[in-house]
């Protein structure tokens, strides 16, 4: 992303559903390449963050 001539990068999941709309999201340093970042570790991050936004369903 790049903001007032600055890039930033960020790895990020997002979800909707009925109840909730969702961005987590985790600012990487400058030193941090994009593809070094364990996507597969801030996925089960995600998935228990979503556990506990998720409403019952009616």
């Amino acid at each position: 992303m790049r903001t007032g001539g600055v890039d930033f990068r960020r790895a990020e999941c997002s979800w909707a559903d009925a109840s909730a709309v969702v961005v987590v999201s985790e600012p990487l340093r400058e030193a941090v390449r994009p593809e070094s970042v364990d996507l597969d570790a801030l996925a089960a991050e995600v998935a228990a963050v979503r556990e506990d936004v998720r409403a019952p369903a009616s």
